[in-house]
């Protein structure tokens, strides 16, 4: 027994289709747009292995553009140098500066870099990451021209300056670098053997000792004990050795003198 579709156009109904017919019509029955996948992916591949000059001339051209875009690529404006090389670039361009981002403390017990001998001077400012606008605010009142100076950051080990390296070059300056192992490191800026300037030695001088000394030599001297009173009290209780050579051949003029006066005026 054969079904009938009915077809319907317009409001009428057309001639019945048996339904083969309507099989005959359906989208599903058609094969001729079908692609052949793998026939393709086979004539791809036995292409590529009679012609490999062609294959490998295709990617070449392929990976031109993304190597020029490295080799032409803007380098990173910050980094890391290493001690040695940082300090013969400071000597190289007149426009590279050191910059010592260590604590106050820390400078005066272990020292600080020299770069004398390359006419330059080493900029200390300590950095507190805490307090990133006040820090940058002190750069910029020490270096006049950002835009055209490379700083080389140096800390006690590596710590902080890599980071200001990035934070300085962000904020206007050329170029950054921050110097590996720091001051104390391994490889840093001391165990490289690079100049160094040393802390100033300094010696506690009692001078309560001192003024007993003093008057069991020539004596009760109101005048001398107090002179030594109020540079005790004003807090003098460290000075370098040149210093301290000076005060006590002061003092000591001022013994004779004092001796000399009692011994004349006695004698009259």
């Amino acid at each position: 027994m054969q079904t009938s579709v009915v077809n319907v156009n317009n409001g009428e109904f057309a001639n019945a289709l048996t339904y083969e017919e309507a099989l005959g019509l359906s989208p599903s029955a058609s094969s001729g747009g079908d692609i052949d996948v793998n026939g393709f992916v086979d004539s791809v591949i036995g292409f590529a292995t009679e012609n490999p000059l062609i294959l490998a001339g295709g990617v070449a051209i392929l990976a031109v553009p993304l190597i020029l875009s490295q080799i032409l690529k803007k380098p990173k404006p910050w980094g890391v140098e290493s001690a040695k090389n940082a300090y013969a670039k400071l000597g190289a361009d007149g426009n590279a500066q050191l910059l010592d981002i260590r604590g106050l403390a820390e400078i005066r017990q272990v020292g600080g870099p020299n770069v004398g001998g390359l006419k330059k001077k080493s900029v200390s400012i300590a950095y507190k990451g805490d307090d990133k606008p006040g820090f940058l605010k002190k750069i910029s009142l020490k270096f006049k021209e950002p835009e055209n100076t490379t700083l080389f950051i140096l800390d006690k080990f590596d710590g902080n300056s890599e980071l200001v390296a990035e934070l300085v070059t962000l904020n206007g300056f050329k170029s950054a670098y921050a110097i590996k192992d720091g001051a104390e490191g391994p490889q840093g800026w001391l165990n490289s053997g690079l100049p160094w300037i040393e802390p100033k030695k300094a010696l506690s001088l009692d001078f309560g000792s001192l003024t007993d000394t003093i008057n069991e030599v020539i004596g009760e001297s109101d005048g001398l004990a107090v002179t030594l009173g109020i540079a005790a009290a004003t807090g003098i209780g460290a000075l370098a050795f040149s210093e301290i050579e000076t005060i006590l051949q002061l003092v000591g003029s001022a013994a004779l003198v004092q001796f000399a006066s009692k011994k004349l005026l006695f004698a009259e």
